[in-house]
């Protein structure tokens, strides 16, 4: 084949040197541009992560506990039938948590014996419970302590 003399020209040869620089500075914006886009997107994956990371930790752990036929008080004033009561160390309860106590099915009939209360209590420091006697047997229970409205849920109101 032979070469008529014509040229092939580049979109960009009509324009010189200086344009094809303008162009490869332009990629090279948008090159970085888009590095910098996925680097803030890392970053706040890893900032997101560590925000759930914190809320997990700071959830309650359920504990299981023993709850012992001896260290009942009787209490002679009180004004329910519940006439017994047994106080569980929770360190950092205050009286604003939520205790919730979850009787092991090995030890639901005993519970239904001594008549222990479905409702529980919360103090500074411990978990009380409540029944109507003594338990013959040691219990077997999860406590879990929820935090009341004083440390998280300002936003709830009655009514």
């Amino acid at each position: 084949m032979a070469n008529d003399g014509k040229q092939i020209k580049l979109p960009l040869y009509s324009y010189g040197f200086p344009a094809l620089c303008a162009f490869i500075a332009a990629i090279k914006q948008t090159a970085d541009a888009a590095g910098s886009g996925v680097l803030q997107l890392s970053q706040g994956m890893q900032e997101s992560l560590a925000e759930i990371e914190a809320a997990l930790n700071d959830l309650p752990s359920a504990a299981s506990i023993t709850i012992s036929t001896s260290g009942w008080v009787e209490d002679n004033e009180a004004t329910h039938s519940y006439k017994y009561y047994y106080d569980i160390t929770s360190e950092g309860t205050t009286a604003d948590d939520v205790p919730i106590l979850g009787i092991s099915p090995s030890s639901m009939s005993i519970a239904a014996t001594c008549g222990l209360c479905s409702t529980c209590e919360s103090m500074a420091g411990k978990v009380r419970i409540y029944a109507i006697s003594v338990p013959s047997t040691s219990m077997v229970a999860t406590l879990m302590v929820l935090p009341g409205k004083s440390s998280t849920n300002d936003n709830v109101s009655e009514g």
